[in-house]
């Protein structure tokens, strides 16, 4: 394994939250339990690690967030939420609140800086011109950059924005020249794709895809629609430049739906009857959904094309995802991943999934290891999202609790914008695709040094 040095950052994400390996949401009928006797009995129903829920009085609990923290499996389970929404916003499939911004702390020297790792199209940051690398000094007169810790940096932040609609910043773009900038977070939709172009190489036309997350880009409950075309438009422009070699750069993606993971996977590779992914569930011999007690009071729907959906919580305890053979695939016998601690769930099952059938190569820094999947339950104000199965490849792997890890180790580099031929992690997947080997040039920038990870923040807030 070639290894350069590693760049471990911490990410804050500035939008809707992002929901890893999930499905839809359930939504209750009227005539329903109450919402504490239905977070218990339908966690006891379909948590992964239901056996270790503790025997709780669940109508004493005031705080229903309370009694679902309560019922998790602290040592296993990092990932499982529940939150509020916010029904004043009233948004519609495919829309989010907020500025469109995705902030990264970076550590230089001693202090820590706060800054943008990408802008999401048709955003207000978007229109306001911000682009990635740009550091934000401020935010409403609090500093956020050139602090002590992150934890100082992260209330401040906090203070800063929450139940504020009109975002004061004070920037320093990419040639450090200082600007200050008035934001109005506002309703907008953006695609999943950040970046899509093609690439040439000695070797020939390389695809390039950004990813950011697995979502669906049209309501996959109406009719007459294609809840993948964005994913399918791509694909289709690289098979008509005829690509011989292809690179998905997943560095920021926390995930999505299974089923879309599925159909990007079949874009790359597919044949009849072939397993995309085999997930397992507690084991339980319950109903598809959840248990009976609560079947007859929950109105659950799906769409028609949604695969997690119709094979959920079979009677023999898993379900089998297959590679859509339907879809044209691109034929190709080699695709290298871009990726970074934050990508995961989806993203970690897209690799894990190809692995048995084609080549695949790992440039950037080891993935997440978020090697389980979660569905939604919705409950009037409420959702909460259960770890609910494991998921596994062709060849029965899916533990990888540590990620999946690099072949070539490099850092992530603000000071170039994803696409850029000179960003340090294409650079170094162009080279490999024309030498067929690692370089021997470590990619460093020279603000930022190897940090600590915690993990994955689970929720992201809405800004």
């Amino acid at each position: 394994m070639h290894i350069q040095k590693a760049l471990k950052i911490y990410t804050l994400l500035i939008i809707l939250p992002v929901i890893f390996q999930c499905s839809s949401n359930f939504v209750i009928n009227d005539s329903k339990p109450p919402i504490n006797e239905f977070i218990y009995h339908t966690m006891k129903d379909v948590y992964l690690w239901n056996d270790t829920i503790p025997a709780i009085d669940y109508a004493s609990y005031d705080n229903p967030e309370e009694l679902f923290n309560a019922l998790l499996n602290k040592d296993k389970d990092h990932w499982s939420f529940m939150y509020k929404v916010d029904r004043s916003l009233e948004l519609e499939f495919g829309e989010e609140y907020g500025l469109g911004l995705y902030f990264m702390w970076v550590q230089n020297g001693e202090l820590w800086d706060l800054r943008v790792g990408y802008v999401k199209s048709s955003s207000p940051a978007y229109y306001s011109k911000i682009q990635r690398g740009y550091t934000i000094v401020t935010i409403n007169s609090q500093p956020v950059s050139g602090v002590q810790s992150i934890e100082e940096g992260s209330t401040n932040l906090q203070n800063a924005i929450a139940n504020r609609d009109i975002i004061e910043l004070k920037i320093l773009d990419n040639k450090k020249t200082e600007q200050e900038i008035t934001l109005q977070k506002d309703i907008y939709r953006s695609s999943a794709i950040g970046v899509n172009t093609t690439l040439t190489t000695a070797k020939g036309t390389v695809g390039y895809l950004e990813y950011r997350s697995f979502d669906y880009s049209q309501n996959p409950y109406e009719e007459d629609t294609n809840p993948y075309s964005d994913l399918d438009s791509a694909f289709s422009h690289f098979k008509n430049e005829n690509i011989k070699d292809l690179i998905i750069d997943l560095r920021y993606n926390g995930g999505g739906s299974v089923d879309v993971s599925r159909h990007l996977a079949s874009l790359i590779y597919n044949k009849e009857g072939e397993i995309f992914q085999k997930s397992y569930t507690n084991g339980r011999n319950f109903e598809p959904i959840v248990s009976s007690y609560f079947n007859s009071q929950i109105d659950y729907y799906y769409s028609y094309g949604d695969y997690l959906l119709r094979n959920l919580m079979p009677q023999q305890g898993y379900f089998t995802h297959y590679f859509d053979h339907t879809v044209t695939s691109t034929g190709l016998r080699r695709v290298i991943f871009i990726t970074t601690e934050m990508s995961a769930s989806a993203s970690e099952s897209l690799i894990n999934s190809l692995r048995p059938f084609i080549e695949v190569i790992i440039i950037g820094q080891a993935t997440h290891g978020k090697y389980v999947g979660m569905s939604g339950f919705s409950y009037n104000d409420y959702v909460f999202y259960p770890i609910m199965f494991k998921g596994y490849n062709a060849e029965g792997y899916g533990d990888f609790v540590d990620g999946l890890p690099a072949d070539c180790i490099v850092e992530d580099n603000l000071d170039f914008q994803l696409g850029d031929v000179n960003e340090p992690c294409l650079k170094e997947a162009l080279y490999y695709i024309e030498n067929n080997r690692f370089s021997n040039t470590p990619a460093k920038s020279a603000s930022t040094k190897e940090v600590p990870l915690a993990g994955l923040n689970r929720i992201y807030r809405s800004f």
